[in-house]
């Protein structure tokens, strides 16, 4: 059977609390400061106080006269570098990325110079045949060209006469 407290009593037994903490805290700064006045080791009281070591990776914290460690750092993987590659080590698992690839192109090369020849060939023969086609069509073109400028001429020539 679960009893419950209601609002106003829970408020009451809270506020009980933090006056309680409030007159415990102050009794252990009082207590520190007769101690170090006796011992002349320390020249401040301290309830609370956190510290940090960066390098080691360590937070330290003084809570009422007992100190607690903490861990900050915990390894995780390893990370290693070479002129060709970068490797993770995370546990017993290890992750290798090259950082510079070799490729051999001299097949590729080989196919790439071939069809240029053959490009380059067939070019020249489609150049070639159509040299030989414009030359059949030039005195084609040639005679078209004449007779329409005999034609203009004749035109011109009426029309300047019947002026």
């Amino acid at each position: 059977m679960l009893l419950r407290l209601a609002s106003s009593d829970a408020l009451m037994m809270g506020r009980g609390l933090a006056a309680l903490l409030v007159v415990i805290l102050l009794g252990v700064v009082i207590t520190e400061n007769q101690l170090n006045n006796l011992t002349e080791r320390q020249e401040f009281e301290q309830a609370l106080n956190v510290r940090r070591d960066e390098s080691a990776g360590v937070y330290a914290a003084y809570f009422l006269g007992n100190s607690y460690k903490l861990k900050a750092l915990y390894p995780v993987a390893r990370l290693s570098n070479t002129d060709n590659s970068l490797t993770v080590t995370a546990g017993k698992k290890q992750l290798t990325i090259p950082t510079v690839l070799y490729a051999d192109l001299g097949q590729a090369e080989y196919w790439l110079a071939l069809w240029r020849r053959q490009f380059v060939s067939e070019a020249l023969k489609t150049r070639q045949a159509l040299d030989k086609s414009f030359d059949q069509l030039r005195p084609l073109i040639r005679d078209m060209v004449d007779s329409i400028k005999g034609k203009v001429k004749s035109l011109h020539v009426a029309v300047g006469s019947s002026t």
